[in-house]
């Protein structure tokens, strides 16, 4: 697991369930830590914002639609803070899109005292950030054939006008 600069946890989220934020040289990312069985049957997630029900596709990530585009979230890594060090364990996710939430199931066996922590990843499908600190205007934007974005417009900017790496 990636160096942690900065976090935040939130004890008791639910009976039994914390909320960790931690922010590193990865980026930033959220774990959800149940002590117990009982406490991962009584986790919901539910989304806000999203366009029409939450799918769940086939190879296992979830589908949220939203105003400013698609975005998958997986469930990547999933373990057990066993007395022995991190047991790696197999959560699955289970959608209820009537009630538009999420609960998970564990596939396994819950090592006696040992929190369960489960590591989602919204899996980020592009972005840039474009403009500066003057009067910037983006007059259109294209993709071509193999995903490359063309933005065009105008830009009263002198520095900072795209991430580094974007032309």
């Amino acid at each position: 697991h990636a160096e942690v600069v900065d976090m935040v946890r939130f004890n008791g989220v639910y009976e039994g369930v914390d909320l960790v934020f931690q922010s590193g040289p990865q980026g930033f990312k959220y774990d959800i830590v149940c002590r117990d069985t009982a406490a991962l049957a009584r986790l919901r997630l539910q989304y806000n914002g999203t366009l029409g029900p939450l799918e769940q596709l086939a190879h296992g990530p979830l589908l949220l639609r939203t105003s400013l585009g698609d975005l998958h979230e997986h469930v990547p890594a999933s373990y057990f803070l066993a007395p022995q060090g991190m047991q790696d364990v197999q959560v699955h996710t289970v959608v209820d899109p009537l009630l538009g939430e999420v609960s998970f199931n564990v596939h396994g066996e819950w090592p006696e005292g040992a929190p369960l922590v489960i590591d989602p990843m919204p899996q980020l499908l592009w972005a840039t950030y474009l403009g500066g600190e003057g009067y910037d205007l983006i007059t259109q934007v294209e993709v071509d054939d193999e995903g490359a974005a063309y933005v065009t417009g105008y830009t009263d900017s002198a520095e900072n006008i795209a991430t580094t790496g974007a032309y």
